[in-house]
């Protein structure tokens, strides 16, 4: 029973009971701090290098390859904006327009090879062993073309971590 103003003591505990599962229901607000420690040091990652432990636990968490692989182990594209396209001297990739790099730097094609040859230098030489030449497409700033390469194995192979795309001027430290 209600009064002028009072909510009696079967009503007030009534619609606490029924709220109580309602919280359930909303979403947490995001937000506060996760602090982490581990036992090696972070002053130095680099995703290009084989033997690194930290860019194998944390590589992805800084670089993005080009590609990426489905549950069914299928590739698609990430940073690229499609497939790689079939040409006449082997592959073409096009990068998404309006990437950029966490310096608000754009990532261009430029950045892209030069993250491809200091990769094929470390670990990713193996991966990218059919590639003759890297060859920028003449009016196109995110196109790179692969001289010899298959279209159709490349994305599976740029979808590897060691391939992944890095700024120009990166540095490990």
């Amino acid at each position: 029973m209600t009064m002028q103003g009072r909510i009696a003591r079967r009503a007030l505990l009534a619609g606490l009971v029924a709220a109580a599962p309602c919280h359930a229901l909303g979403r947490k607000p995001f937000g506060g701090t996760l602090r982490l420690v581990i036992p090696w040091s972070l002053l130095r990652i680099d995703p290009h290098d084989l033997d690194d432990p930290i860019a194998a636990l944390f590589g992805n968490l800084i670089a993005d390859p080009l590609y990426a692989l489905d549950a069914q182990g299928r590739p698609y594209p990430t940073l690229a904006r499609a497939m790689p396209e079939a040409v006449a001297r082997g592959a073409r990739v096009k990068l998404r327009a309006g990437l950029v790099t966490s310096r608000g730097r754009p990532l261009t094609a430029q950045d892209l090879r030069a993250s491809l040859e200091r990769s094929a230098k470390r670990a990713g030489g193996a991966l990218l062993a059919d590639v003759s030449a890297l060859r920028a497409v003449p009016g196109d700033t995110l196109a790179l073309e692969f001289v010899g390469a298959d279209a159709e194995g490349l994305a599976t192979r740029l979808s590897s971590p060691l391939l992944s795309v890095l700024p120009r001027n990166y540095s490990p430290l």
